[in-house]
């Protein structure tokens, strides 16, 4: 049986994840490896991110442009 905690319930490409944030794909890519999170789909090699991924890596994204 499936833990319902990890039931993805809404994807988003990682081209519309790069319009939604204002960051590149290769910066979203690279964050959230950093953050140990991978994609919840590939779809004809496109990316898939879990919307609430999609929120942590705009978050770290921000915080960084924060930090400069």
């Amino acid at each position: 049986m499936r833990n319902m905690s990890t039931i993805t319930t809404s994807i988003v490409s990682i081209g519309k994840s790069a319009e939604l944030l204002q960051a590149g794909m290769v910066r979203i890519r690279n964050t959230a490896a950093e953050l140990g999170i991978k994609p919840a789909l590939t779809i004809n090699g496109i990316d898939h991110y879990d919307e609430a991924d999609v929120e942590r890596i705009g978050d770290r994204i921000r915080e960084v442009k924060g930090a400069k």
